[in-house]
């Protein structure tokens, strides 16, 4: 399931007019709520959200409607760079158009959740801006993951490197967003049940996700302490994997386990969600494996 994310993602890039991996960037929004002429700014089509089914293939598809490439001109993506479709730079750059155009939208679903209905009070802006704080953080470190998870041999002590550098962690955060849109509409909707199914689906991948990360761990710290220093000159592929690459390993998974862990406790503030969850503390395990299950085995095969 999660590396059918990953290719799913790579396709709608390549399908969007690039035939190469490119580089990649952390995504973050302004620290406002973007409102309607930001999102088209970045390529999204402005307006509210239409009413559709909460599930993941119906929120992913709306959002590849919004940030629809080819709606927007070929400078906004590319600069003064004259896409060619062949290549590594082209798709590194519409990858991260790509994600800037997915964070706007989730920008506005965070403005509607902060509505009320008629008969439920909305939820504290405050409360809900911290927890898509403690998301952008954990999402970041979740697709650096990815990406070293690519790249490293933490058996043999090795790291490859190429031309597609990059390219992992830039479409992990495409599935990422399309979940956090699910739960921001689904929120919006008070609509528990929707996202507590999705939930409950994403069980056993949340559960591999856990222990593949904690594997990750424990392989990088056993590696510490005969980390290289420094490159290999002239550079080499593989190389030995350098100290300082095990330490941000080490650093972004315990800002993984971490942020899965405080996400699935301010989730579960909603009480409808709670109780569609069988109650504390089985709605905050059941969240945390709910991130963990953002993690992508193989995102090219």
């Amino acid at each position: 399931m999660r590396a059918a994310f990953g290719r799913a993602a790579l396709a709608l890039l390549v399908g969007a007019g690039c035939r190469g991996p490119g580089p990649s960037a952390e995504v973050r929004p302004a620290p406002e709520v973007v409102t309607s002429a930001s999102a088209s700014s970045a390529g999204a089509t402005p307006g509210a959200a239409p009413a559709a089914a909460l599930t993941f293939e119906a929120v992913e598809a709306d959002l590849q409607r919004r940030c629809d490439a080819s709606a927007v001109p070929a400078s906004e993506i590319y600069g003064d760079l004259h896409p060619t479709g062949t290549s590594y730079v082209e798709l590194g750059m519409l990858s991260r158009w790509y994600n800037q155009c997915g964070a706007n939208v989730l920008g506005e679903a965070l403005r509607a959740a902060h509505k009320g209905t008629p008969s439920l009070p909305p939820p504290r802006p405050v409360d809900l801006h911290l927890e898509q704080d403690e998301w952008w953080r954990w999402s970041e470190a979740m697709a650096h993951l990815v990406e070293e998870h690519h790249w490293s041999d933490l058996e043999g002590g090795h790291r490859r490197w190429g031309e597609m550098e990059g390219l992992a962690q830039s479409t992990a955060h495409h599935p990422m967003q399309v979940e956090r849109l699910l739960y921001l509409r689904a929120l919006a909707a008070r609509d528990a049940g929707a996202l507590a199914a999705r939930v409950r689906a994403l069980h056993p991948a949340g559960e591999h996700g856990e222990a593949t990360i904690a594997t990750m761990s424990a392989r990088a710290r056993a590696l510490l302490p005969r980390g290289a220093t420094k490159p290999p000159e002239p550079m080499t592929a593989p190389y030995p994997i350098l100290r300082s690459q095990l330490e941000e390993i080490l650093a972004n998974v315990a800002a993984v386990q971490t942020g899965a862990a405080a996400l699935g406790k301010l989730s579960c503030r909603w009480r409808a969600l709670a109780e569609a969850l069988g109650g504390q503390p089985g709605c905050a395990r059941e969240m945390t494996l709910y991130y963990f299950a953002a993690w992508i085995d193989e995102p090219f095969h």
